[in-house]
């Protein structure tokens, strides 16, 4: 679905945790201070708390379901779902997210059975 999505350009009606972050944050118009990484939360939430006044609030924000403080994204759970995919729809998959690497940092992913192409 999201490779599909990427040819027609329409991300309206699609599962907001696939679009990419550049689709929905314009850092054009923003003026962006801080990015939190989720794999970093623990150790950024309590600076972003700090300079919002609101450091009594980590235990809170810590412990929302979708926090990462206790779970941790491996790369290799992400090269097992990259290698369900064939080499032109992880090359897809790359493209539709390039802006995303580009603005946060992240390298894209390929993988072919058990080494990487």
């Amino acid at each position: 679905a999201v490779v599909s999505t990427q040819s027609t350009g329409d991300w309206k009606g699609t599962n907001d945790h696939w679009t990419p972050a550049s689709k929905w944050t314009d850092t054009c118009q923003n003026d962006l201070n801080i990015v939190i990484k989720l794999e970093n939360e623990t150790e950024e939430m309590p600076y972003l708390l700090q300079r919002l006044n609101m450091t009594e609030h980590l235990e809170y924000f810590l412990g929302k379901h979708n926090s990462s403080g206790e779970k941790e994204v491996k790369n290799t759970e992400v090269e097992e779902c990259m290698k369900q995919l064939s080499e032109n729809q992880q090359r897809e998959v790359n493209k539709i997210y390039e802006m995303d690497y580009e603005m946060f940092g992240y390298e894209p992913i390929y993988v072919s059975g058990d080494a990487t192409f």
